[in-house]
């Protein structure tokens, strides 16, 4: 590392995290880049974190600052800036395990251009490491954020370079970009404040970009079990965001479309958006305050935003539910929700039925494993399309290999079809990839690939 590396503060919010504190502490103590501090906010936890903590004081890298109520985030957040010595702020969340390079080539990123305010990580999902957590993030017209790539294959994803926001987790900020943006906004819990630091950056005149290389695995979800009303607590960061930031020329349209909205929720569910917007317009004077602040500010963003109304993003297969199990894969694979579990990597939807047979509608691509215990000459797929013609590719390679072993392309129609493909394979373990070449709108309006009910090596 150069000897004149620039000091990176590293700020790491904790609340009841005595059983994944050391992990991510491990962590960032190997970083090569080793010019840093540790600033750990505990956010008044009541369990063992402190007695942690303490047992990494004599690193020389960290420092403990103990809040006696929960901050939330923003305030946590908020917190470490103001402790922060570094030129270089980088959040971290006690969930997260970054890759011992994750700040190098970060703080690289960062360097590389004095317009460039933040910097987003790669992030991973700790328990499946293939699939994408998020490569930065946006929001769409109405407000609502997604991380990009969220549950996608990281082999498959087109990684963007300039996105709308950097996940917190592993976020790279200048502390220069960071004061100028000012504080979080601490009347929210949690949810957004990450969405609207990267708006407020782009608003400045700054970019965030993705570093690539800069990766970070989340074991995502501890944090959410303390907090109750999730949704409530979403919906609530979403409009006031959109209060303080949405360009005023599409205020009305926005506001029009979050009537037909709220009915999403359903009959039973309309409270939520209902409080969500009682709060907001009880708390509209700060929330125009904060406009007020930034109105000079007046760099575009909006180029960055998802061009959609409505439920952002579209639905998706859960990919972190599949955890394969070589040892119990086999030369068959039907989908019935039962004996197709071991087998499934990712890009498969929920079980359903078409009469008696059961059946996945595929994502775009989906992946699965097989293991012939005998030569093999065919295989056997039952599948159909959500459209009258889809062209799907099956791709056959071996378990932990990139190139495929064999490869054929089908034309898959609307009604139930089983095709055979001759192919010749030794005995071993076998990744399957299904990609859909062209895709269609299923009636829950999912993307798809073809509709699997059963596949047969031979």
């Amino acid at each position: 590392m150069r000897s004149d590396a620039k000091l990176v503060s590293v700020i790491v919010l904790n609340l009841n995290g005595e059983k994944i504190l050391r992990n991510c502490l491990d962590h960032l103590l190997r970083q090569t880049y080793r010019n840093l501090e540790i600033i750990v906010i505990d956010n008044g936890s009541t369990d063992g974190s402190v007695a942690v903590l303490e047992q990494y004081l004599g690193s020389g890298k960290l420092s403990v600052v103990r809040c006696h109520k929960n901050l939330g985030v923003p305030g946590g957040r908020n917190l470490g800036v103001a402790h922060a010595k570094g030129e270089i702020l980088a959040f971290m969340d006690n969930d997260g395990s970054p890759d011992p390079a994750w700040l190098e080539h970060g703080v690289a990123m960062l360097e590389s251009d004095e317009r460039i305010g933040g910097v987003a990580a790669l992030v991973f999902f700790a328990r499946k490491k293939i699939i994408l957590n998020g490569a930065g993030g946006t929001i769409n017209l109405q407000g609502y954020g997604a991380d990009l790539h969220f549950n996608a294959p990281y082999e498959f994803a087109e990684l963007p370079h300039e996105v709308l926001y950097s996940m917190a987790i592993g976020m790279i900020i200048r502390k220069t970009a960071m004061q100028l943006c000012g504080p979080l906004d601490t009347a929210l819990i949690k949810w957004y404040e990450d969405t609207e630091l990267g708006i407020r950056l782009w608003k400045l005149g700054f970019r965030v970009v993705v570093c690539p290389r800069a990766w970070v695995d989340h074991d995502i979800g501890h944090s959410d079990q303390f907090l109750p009303d999730r949704i409530y607590l979403c919906e609530k960061a979403r409009i006031r965001t959109m209060l303080k930031y949405c360009p005023l020329s599409r205020v009305p349209q926005w506001l029009l479309r979050e009537i037909p909205n709220a009915t999403r929720y359903g009959r039973r569910r309309w409270i939520i958006p209902a409080k969500a917007w009682l709060w907001n317009l009880a708390h509209l004077g700060s929330a125009l305050r904060w406009r007020l602040r930034f109105v000079g500010a007046r760099a575009p963003f909006w180029h960055l935003v998802h061009p959609s109304w409505g439920t952002f993003p579209p639905p998706i297969p859960n990919n972190r539910m599949f955890q394969p199990v070589l040892r119990r894969a086999g030369a068959e694979l039907v989908l019935d929700g039962t004996t197709d579990v071991a087998q499934l990597n990712f890009g498969w939807y929920d079980v359903e039925s078409d009469g008696a047979l059961a059946y996945r509608w595929t994502d775009v691509r989906a992946s699965a494993f097989f293991a012939p215990s005998a030569e093999v000459g065919s295989l056997a797929v039952t599948l159909r399309s959500a459209i009258d013609v889809q062209s799907v590719t099956l791709m056959v390679r071996r378990a932990g290999e990139i190139a495929p072993k064999v490869q054929v392309s089908l034309t898959v129609l609307s009604t139930w079809k089983t095709l055979n493909c001759d192919l010749v394979l030794r005995p071993g373990v076998y990744e399957l990839l299904l990609i859909a070449e062209r895709c269609g709108l299923d009636r829950a309006g999912r993307v798809v690939g073809p509709a699997v009910a059963s596949i047969v090596f031979r």
